[in-house]
């Protein structure tokens, strides 16, 4: 399977999870989520939750949920080639808005972690 095959809620995803790890937060407060049809990329620092809707994705059971993110971490972490994680980061809609992105984590008083190579980072 390829990235491009994802679901594109779960494309999303990655690259806010992308986009976290590139402003230097720790896997570990990163976290996916569904409510109501809608998946979630959630950051949880600093004593405060930063939420994304990544897209529509059908309801399904935290089990299913669980292997539909861990199959799509697998590929993104241990398959695809560089090349097809940038082609996937190139296209989302995070890194278009990645102004806005810093823009509001910062209003809501997240600070980032090294700020300036960090945002750097992000844009590259």
């Amino acid at each position: 399977m390829k990235l491009a095959q994802l679901h594109p809620a779960l494309q999303e995803a990655l690259a806010v999870h992308e986009a976290y790890r590139r402003l230097g937060f720790a896997a570990e407060d990163i976290y996916i989520s569904q409510q109501n049809g809608n998946l979630f990329c959630i950051l949880k620092t600093q004593g405060k939750d930063f939420v994304i809707c990544v897209g529509a994705l059908a309801e399904c059971e935290l089990e299913e949920l669980t292997e539909l993110w861990g199959a799509a971490t697998y590929l993104w972490n241990e398959v695809a080639p560089e090349a097809e994680r940038q082609a996937l980061w190139e296209n989302s809609c995070i890194l278009h808005d990645a102004t806005g992105f810093v823009m509001a984590l910062t209003e809501k008083g997240i600070l980032i972690p090294n700020s300036f190579p960090a945002v750097s980072s992000l844009l590259n």
